[in-house]
């Protein structure tokens, strides 16, 4: 891998997480932040260098058109 792509993958791995599903259920009712997989990837899939880094592209299942991306600043 890539150091880009190491970049994306040790930011995937910070929200890894395995729970029981009543407790990923509990979690959704009382805590106010995202569960884990969506917090991983959400982020990621609004930055350019994401796609620059991993080669994705239209006609990709993880494309995200830059007209959809979410920028901040």
């Amino acid at each position: 891998f890539s150091p880009e792509q190491r970049f994306f993958l040790s930011w995937a791995q910070i929200w890894r997480s395995n729970c029981r599903e009543p407790e990923a259920r509990r979690r959704v009712l009382v805590d106010p932040h995202a569960p884990g997989r969506f917090r991983a990837i959400g982020a990621a899939v609004n930055h350019d260098a994401f796609f620059e880094a991993f080669g994705i592209g239209p006609g990709r299942p993880m494309w995200r058109p830059k007209a959809e991306r979410v920028a901040l600043w």
